[in-house]
């Protein structure tokens, strides 16, 4: 029966594969779905980060497009409504997922959430931007659009920047703008600045108005303002049930003033011209400023009111503020108070970073997010057995942008320690302080930086159903340790270089062939080392500018593994990555050399390994109406595969001589989602009786939430 089932498994996972393409092409579909209302479109920033918008076309506009950002802790679903409302007006529409946000959250092929975002980051969003406006104009009917940009909060200031460096821009509309939100600063675009502006803002969103003010001051061209009742921020001004209908159709007017009749991609005409309004709170003032960045005479009384009003709200605010929050003499000014940095905004806008839930914390932001992995696995010389294999839980707190703390909390099996491999792990429990972008002070459980797969283990990243061998025996994920290190991030140009230097306890002297270093790995608590000489791990991740996509990291780890601190154990490590449109090719090798030991426990002098794969995500827009692609953003199918090696003594051949092949089909009906189907085939059967369960199939549900 065994050799039976070993006979059929990898025939039944051909059989499933195939019957899910048959039956999408079959279209098995309700028989009125309806066709999709835009086009999923993504592009690579200059620095690699894969970028995802939508597009929603109109059936015979060509001369106008709209470009949607959303706020901090959204993403670009979160406009679709809108969209299709600015769309009906007679627009072409685009929305973007801003990096760090909705489905824009990968760099080089490693994951790049908000709270990963860097001040650099942020201003490298408004280049993001114009990416986005590039991929657009790629359309045949859009290659000379003209182009209005609409923001919320982030999104606004991103606007901003983007439209002082870029004359092509015809209008910018900016809901809650901040005087400076991560760096993006009103003041250091507004030397360009001069085309048509709309401003909206709630009279008691302190932040949101005074970025409103600030940028009627700096601005050269036509204004228009909407002041309403209230205090809400961002996006919710759309929603609002009081004013979401007025400041919809302030943009919508607004759009028509500006981009009607436009000639496409041409610059904007010469402001001062009458017939521009602004006004207060919804109701219009009189004429249109002049070009100069000074408020005209028309508008200034209202300018006055509100700033007003500003002063007063924050005098309010400070006497209702807690002792210990007392303003401090030597605090930033207002333009940079805590209303308007990240965190604050995080508070209010849950954040979408491996996480769906966010709360004021110590006056900062807690994140949480977890994740699930499900398998059902049958290889040689094992029971076929469906199995719970980890549920995860993500968390992230700090308060302020530059104080940090990062968790990981892992349930393998179900906590179930009886057969021996279930358990909880702690695999981060990391405390960071950003002394500035190239050196953050680190500290706690580390995953420990040798390779790129001990760094990203979580299967819903990953789109084999397994973990290669290197990840069981050599670095066995996850690898984590209680540590101090250093940690950042340099930039040079369009060049970008990562490193992680950290002292650990290390290995101890039960690294054994066959097993590897999983015995070997440092404890948590007293006694965690088994010598008082600390080891020494680091990695440095460059990826060149000149060629996009592409990431190689060396990483060496030295330091005693015997009782008596002395004899070494060195470890040399290699990975790297490169990714093109759908295709990805990663891979990673490790050499462990160790001193002889002439006493106590006897270790293998020499390890090493490698794994080398490929995966390829693709889709059939034939399928978006099925059930497959329906209701669905970004689905996509992938197959890959995989080869590796590992040896963990070189002197004989020994169970620990393994060599392995395996493919995987499957289907992704979200990015961080995953159905996978995998078959892996011992190819070293004929050297040595290998561990068993090296031949198989397994079938793995994942998810990331």
């Amino acid at each position: 029966m065994r050799r039976r089932l070993a006979i059929l498994s990898p025939l039944l996972a051909m059989a499933i594969g195939l019957a899910t393409l048959a039956l999408a092409a079959a279209g098995c579909v309700a028989p009125h779905a309806p066709r999709p209302q835009w086009e999923d479109i993504q592009f690579l920033s200059a620095d690699d980060v894969g970028l995802h918008g939508s597009l929603f076309r109109h059936p015979t506009e060509r001369g106008r497009l709209v470009v949607l950002l959303h706020q901090l802790g959204a993403d670009r679903a979160t406009l679709r409504d809108f969209a299709l409302n600015v769309r009906g007006a007679g627009y072409n529409v685009l929305t973007l997922d801003l990096r760090g946000h909705g489905e824009s959250v990968s760099r080089a092929g490693e994951p790049l959430f908000a709270a990963d975002l860097t001040p650099d980051d942020f201003v490298r969003m408004a280049q993001d931007l114009s990416a986005a406006v590039a991929a657009a104009r790629a359309r045949a009917h859009l290659k000379e659009a003209a182009v209005a940009l609409v923001g919320f909060s982030l999104g606004a200031n991103v606007a901003w920047r983007h439209a002082a460096g870029d004359p092509t821009t015809r209008a910018v509309a900016l809901v809650s703008p901040g005087s400076d939100i991560a760096g993006l600063r009103l003041e250091d675009g507004a030397a360009g600045f001069t085309r048509p502006l709309l401003v909206v803002a709630a009279e008691q969103d302190v932040a949101g108005l005074r970025g409103a003010l600030m940028a009627q001051d700096l601005a050269g061209g036509p204004k228009q303002s909407l002041i309403v009742a209230g205090a809400a921020h961002g996006q919710a001004l759309l929603a609002s049930e009081q004013h979401g209908a007025a400041v919809r159709a302030a943009i919508l007017d607004f759009l028509a003033r500006h981009l009607a009749g436009a000639s496409p991609a041409a610059p904007p005409a010469t402001p001062g011209g009458p017939g521009d309004e602004s006004g207060a709170e919804g109701g219009p003032a009189s004429t249109a400023p002049s070009a100069a960045p000074a408020p005209g005479p028309d508008w200034k009384p209202a300018h006055d009111d509100l700033a007003a009003r500003v002063r007063t709200l924050e005098r309010d605010l400070a006497a209702a503020r807690p002792p210990w929050r007392a303003p401090r003499e030597d605090r930033a000014p207002p333009d940079a108070e805590e209303e308007e940095t990240p965190a604050a905004e995080a508070r209010a806008h849950p954040p979408y970073d491996r996480a769906s839930i966010a709360a004021r914390s110590f006056g900062g932001s807690f994140a949480l997010g977890a994740y699930a992995d499900a398998a059902f696995t049958d290889r040689g010389g094992e029971a076929a057995n469906f199995e719970a294999r980890s549920l995860g839980l993500l968390l992230r707190a700090g308060p302020a942008a530059r104080l940090n703390f990062f968790g990981e909390v892992e349930t393998l099996f179900g906590g179930d320690v009886a057969g021996g491999d279930g358990g909880v792990q702690v695999n981060e429990a990391l405390v960071e302080y950003e002394v500035f972008e190239p050196l953050r002070i680190s500290g706690g459980v580390v995953k420990v930086p040798l390779g790129a797969y001990n760094q990203q283990a979580i299967h819903p990243l990953r789109d084999f159903a397994t973990r290669p061998l290197t990840a069981e025996v050599l670095v066995p994920a996850v690898w984590s340790e209680p540590g101090l290190g250093v940690a950042g991030t340099i930039h040079a140009g369009a060049e970008q270089l990562e490193h992680q230097v950290y002292f650990i306890n290390g290995p101890s002297d039960r690294v054994t062939d066959g097993p590897g270093v999983a015995p070997a790995k440092g404890k948590f608590g007293p006694p965690g080392d088994n010598n008082d000489d600390k080891t020494a791990v680091g990695r440095v991740a460059w990826r060149p500018g000149a060629i996009p996509g592409l990431s190689v990291a060396p990483s060496l780890m030295y330091g005693d593994y015997d009782v008596d601190a002395k004899r070494s154990l060195t470890v040399f490590g290699l990975d790297g990555s490169f990714c093109w449109r759908g295709l990805t090719v990663a891979g990673e090798g490790f050499i462990f050399l160790a001193e002889k030991e002439k006493t106590g426990r006897p270790i293998p002098q020499r390890m090493q390994g490698y794994f080398v794969e490929g995966t390829y995500r693709f889709w059939f827009d034939a399928l978006n109406d099925t059930f497959l692609g329906r209701g669905l953003s970004e689905p996509a199918f992938f197959a890959g595969m995989r080869y590796e090696q590992v040896d963990t003594d070189t002197r004989a051949e020994t169970l620990g001589d393994r060599m392995r092949a395996a493919w995987v089909v499957g289907f992704r009906p979200h990015p961080a989602w995953a159905l996978k189907l995998e078959y892996a085939a011992d190819l070293d059967r004929g050297r040595v009786q290998n561990i068993k369960g090296d031949q198989g199939l397994t079938i793995a549900l994942s998810a990331l939430f």
